[in-house]
This record gives C-alpha cells, structure tokens and sequence, in this order.
C-alpha cells in the first residue's frame, strides 16, 4: 500500500490526481492508528493525500505542517486534518485558527479513488438488522455514539435488509441471529452469494441455542459477534463493539470471502498423515478475533491420534461450550470444553471456559488442567498469557505453543517466555490471518 502523496514535498497540485489514479484503488484507515492529511482545491475538489502514524504529531511536524499551509494559500486550496480526538491537545492553538486549514476529529477515514476522483468519507456507513425495534434502536444510537458511524438503514425484516444491503453497500452491517423469515445465518449467506464484502458483525444474546448459529454465521462469512445490549451493560457493549469495528477496518477484504471453513464431517478419514508423539509432549494455543475460524481449520486438518492441546480462545461464557461441541462434531478426537481438575490426556482438546482462567499444573505425577475465577490478564478471562506463564513452571514436559489471529498483545509475552525456555513456539501469518 503507497503511503499516498507525500504534502510536504513540493509536488504540483496538477501532478497529484495522475500520480494518484497510478497509484491507489482504495484506501481504508481507521484513524486511531494515524491521522489523514488532504489536500482540496479551490473548486472543493481533493487532489492530495498524505496519512501518519499518531506518533508523527507533535511539534516538529507542525513546524513543516505550516510551510504546506502557506503554499495552500498561494495556491487557493485548502487542508483538512483528520485525526482522532484523543490528542487534540497536540494542536498548537493558533492552528485552530488558520482559515486555509481545518481539522476533524474522527477516528475513521476512507479515501476512495474513481475515474480519477479522490473523495473522503470520515465516517462508516452502517446497517442495523433485527426483529426487535427496541434493539434495532438501542444498536443503532450506541453506534451513533461512536462518533465515526453513520446509520443508513435499519431493518426489522431480514429479507427487505439483504435486499436492500445489495444497493446501499453499507461499509458495516450488524445482524440478529434469531429472526422470523430468515435468521441470521441464512441472511450471511445470502450476502455472501450476492457477493458482499464488507464486515458483518452478528448480534448474538449469548445463549446456548445461540451459540451453535454464531457459529455457522462465522463459517458463513460473517466477521464477528457481540453480545446483544442491556440497559445495565451499555457501556460494555458499546466499548466492545467499537473493538470489533476497529478490528474488521484492519481486515484486508480479500480475506472476508466466505467458504474456507468447509470442514470435514466427524466420521470421514482424515487425510492427514498419522504421527507418533512422544510422550510428554503438549500443544498450547492462543487465539483472539478471527480464532474460531482459524482454529476450525487447523484442528480439523489434524490427523485422529494427536498430543493433548490446551487452547485460549477469546471467548465469552455459554460460547465456549458451544464452541467445544462444534468442533467435537467435526473432528476425529475429543474437543472438550475446559473442567477444573481434568486429568490431560492424549488424543484431546481442551477449550478454556469463557469468563475463567485455564491453567496447566502437574499434581501427584499427574497433568491436571485448573479453571479458576481469577482476574482478568490483558483485559481478557480467558487469557492467553495466563495460560502460558503457567505451563512454563510445569516441569518435564516438550511444549509446541503458538498464537494465531487476533487483536492486542495478550499472549505475547509469554510465548517469548516459553520460547526463551526452549519451547517451539510459532505465529500464523499474515495472509491467512483475518487481523494480523
């Protein structure tokens, strides 16, 4: 991806529209990762682009930021800054009142390029789907509180919303999973066929009915889910929400595609080559956002006789069981959701329970796995580097430990810990992750 034109370098105005259609498609950032310089002409017409990390701000770049507002004004154009409102202070205040230059506080800009037209849009276009009009309304106004979202329909008739999704192309959806007509997995299906690409983010009131539906919508091509809104846990939802928004603007659309999950029945016979492990030997591994697909896919590649795994998923309580049982239906050992005192055994996988920790210990020669109520590590419960801190004090074991995809650092640290102890350790890559 070009870094866009470079403002501070002296390139003609009527050089940046060419140099451009050369050079990007479409450009996607969410802002609080950089800000987004652009240039427009007198005709209100954007002919230049330049985007920086946060760090980038401070005061020598407005000491080169004002030699670029001085040749806008000879020039007649004009500047817009797009950054996010949490380092405003940055702004030396007499630039707030500069008539050639204006900045917006947003944490989203998409910069998109037609027949040679660079146009801005700072915020997402979203639409809302579900059979209850108080929860359509309680979605939509969270999303609207962001900020950097802009509702362009709500529906509480799934069939009208695919429809109707097909011609707005909204850059965000939001998705039921219980709904008369059409539930939500048939509605991602359906987007899917009709070509769809942008993220869908389900609406899920996390029960165990629910959970097995989540889960289809996820193999269906559905980016992710949150749990559905009460009136006590607003600021819970929103604040998740905004976590999984920002996670699918890093998601590159080429990875969206639906039909890589196609998992194998429980009863067909792995292709999978068989192997002897020694004994001793355990896999551990973490995964965050995207992980219960990726996860779908290694283990059901996995031949029938394998060392025990202990995995972290992010994952709230009720989706982990539910999670558990799908993959147990698929593959050809035992998927288990995570008990206090279970004795690690070959030929299985042990899924932490949503909402605790999961920790390994060796008890009277024995290898038990421990789900405790303890606090949360990384913001998370479950969490990765939980796990792994405590299987680096477990003494005569051969360890393989890796994360796959996600968001944050949480596991990252203890995996440099097992690594540093001798452990083969491994991170998925960047094209097969759905956030790097």
């Amino acid at each position: 991806m070009t870094e866009g034109l470079n403002l501070f370098g002296g390139v003609p105005p009527s050089r940046w529209a060419p140099i451009l259609n050369g050079q990007i498609a479409d450009f996607d950032s969410a802002v609080v990762n950089h800000c987004v310089l652009v240039e427009f002409s007198s005709s209100n017409r954007a002919v230049g682009f330049a985007h920086f990390p946060l760090g980038a701000i401070d005061l020598k770049f407005f000491e080169r930021f004002r030699l670029r507002i001085d040749a806008a004004i000879a020039s007649s154009s004009r500047l817009i800054l797009y950054l996010p409102e949490t380092i405003r202070h940055r702004i030396p205040p007499e630039f707030l009142e500069l008539k050639a230059v204006s900045f917006e506080f947003t944490r989203y800009v998409r910069l998109i390029l037609r027949a040679g037209t660079l146009s801005v849009r700072s915020k997402i276009r979203a639409v809302c789907v579900d059979d209850s009009p108080l929860l359509l309304k309680i979605v939509s106004r969270v999303l609207v509180e962001l900020g950097y979202v802009e509702i362009i329909g709500t529906y509480s008739d799934p069939q009208q919303a695919v429809s109707d999704i097909e011609s707005k192309k909204p850059d965000l959806v939001t998705m039921d999973i219980q709904m008369p007509k059409m539930n939500g997995v048939q509605a991602v299906s359906k987007l899917m066929e009709l070509g769809f690409a942008n993220p869908i983010i389900m609406v899920s009131s996390l029960t165990v009915d629910d959970g097995p539906l989540v889960f289809d919508a996820l193999n269906a091509g559905a980016f992710e889910y949150v749990q559905k809104p009460s009136h006590d846990f607003l600021d819970d939802f929103r604040d998740e929400l905004d976590r999984k928004i920002q996670a699918s603007l890093l998601v590159r659309k080429s990875s969206r595609k639906p039909g890589a999950l196609i998992a194998r029945p429980k009863d067909r016979p792995s292709s999978a080559p068989s192997a002897e492990f020694r004994s001793g030997l355990i896999w551990c591994i973490g995964a965050s956002t995207g992980g219960t697909q990726a996860l779908t896919q290694v283990l059901t590649r996995l031949p029938s006789k394998i060392p025990p795994i202990l995995i972290v998923q992010h994952i709230p309580p009720v989706f982990s069981k539910s999670f558990a049982d799908s993959l147990n239906n698929l593959c050809p050992f035992r998927v288990l959701e995570a008990q206090d005192g279970m004795v690690v055994e070959q030929d299985s996988v042990y899924i932490a329970p949503g909402g605790m920790q999961m920790a390994l210990e060796r008890e009277a020669g024995r290898l038990l796995i421990r789900c405790r109520d303890d606090a949360p590590v990384n913001r998370f419960k479950p969490s990765v580097d939980y796990m792994f801190n405590s299987v680096a004090k477990v003494t005569g074991i051969s360890l393989v430990a890796g994360i796959l995809t996600g968001m944050g650092r949480d596991g990252a640290d203890g995996l440099l810990g097992l690594k540093k102890q001798g452990a083969i350790t491994f991170a998925q890559d960047e094209d097969s992750s759905i956030v790097y």
